[in-house]
């Protein structure tokens, strides 16, 4: 099985919570796609979307604790491109949930891996180091 996005150092922000965090992301990630592509008939599109959502959601809360605690001076664009992506993956929940849409989990998996190692890059990059992970 390969992994939903392999770690790269690359993706290291030189905060050691941050960079935890961010692998934990990627790991659990991986085990929700994982589960889909490996038992769909159990682990419908509609799970995958649903776990993908949480976990998003529960690293940008612990990310932008950590920028309002340490003074980050982006917060706000920061939180913006955050809800952009939770708005993303909600609004493909909806087409499937509501609008029986068919799930096209190569486009979306492909979207979600380039904004979410675009994002490390580059907006998580700029993250300055002023105090450890809450």
């Amino acid at each position: 099985m390969s992994e939903f996005i392999a770690w790269d150092e690359s993706f290291a922000v030189g905060i050691a919570g941050i960079d935890h965090d961010h692998w934990h992301l990627l790991q659990s990630l991986g085990v929700c796609y994982a589960q889909y592509r490996d038992s769909p008939a159990t682990y419908a599109a509609a799970d995958f979307l649903s776990d993908v959502h949480a976990r998003l959601a529960a690293h940008f809360a612990l990310e932008e604790k950590y920028m309002r605690r340490s003074g980050q001076p982006d917060l706000v664009p920061h939180q913006a491109a955050h809800a952009a992506l939770l708005d993303a993956v909600s609004d493909r929940m909806e087409d499937h949930y509501d609008n029986d849409q068919p799930f096209d989990d190569a486009a979306f998996t492909a979207f979600l891996r380039a904004w979410l190692i675009e994002h490390f890059r580059t907006s998580d990059a700029h993250l300055v180091a002023g105090s450890e992970v809450p």
